[in-house]
């Protein structure tokens, strides 16, 4: 089967499923810039021919040419799991053959945010003068909320 008509199929079968449009959008953009790369760069066209090399390698490009970051990447192997995993269960391909078995996610750093002395202030600041003004029930729950959630 083409890729392109594998493409397709993929994306009937999202429609079919109800996805939103904007999920499908998302998938047929990295997916037709995946064929794009197959075709271009490695004369791929049937999709039986995509090995997990090939698709290293395409990760690999948006690493190095396309400058995308680790959380980008791993959501373009998200989407090339998700249609090979269909291809797999519409019997396109087999079990055994399907590239993206074994294919991990890369390491993503993440970085926590913390708040400064003063954005603590503040925020401690903002809520018990709201206390005071209303003297409502959601007042005094929110300051107590606030004031646990920095001790704690």
């Amino acid at each position: 089967m083409l890729l392109r008509f594998a493409i397709s199929d993929f994306k009937d079968d999202r429609e079919y499923r109800n996805l939103s449009p904007k999920t499908i959008g998302s998938y047929l953009l990295t997916l037709n810039e995946f064929q794009a790369y197959c075709a271009s760069v490695h004369e791929i066209v049937n999709v039986h021919d995509v090995r997990q090399s090939t698709i290293k390698s395409y990760l690999l490009h948006c690493q190095k040419e396309r400058n995308n970051n680790p959380t980008t990447r791993n959501s373009k192997l998200h989407t090339l799991k998700i249609m090979f995993n269909h291809l797999q269960e519409t019997e396109v391909i087999e079990a055994k053959a399907n590239p993206i078995k074994g294919l991990m996610f890369v390491k993503e750093e993440i970085q926590i945010q913390t708040f400064s002395d003063n954005h603590i202030k503040q925020m401690l600041n903002y809520y018990r003068r709201i206390k005071e003004r209303s003297r409502s029930f959601n007042a005094y729950r929110n300051h107590t909320i606030i004031i646990f959630l920095f001790v704690g």
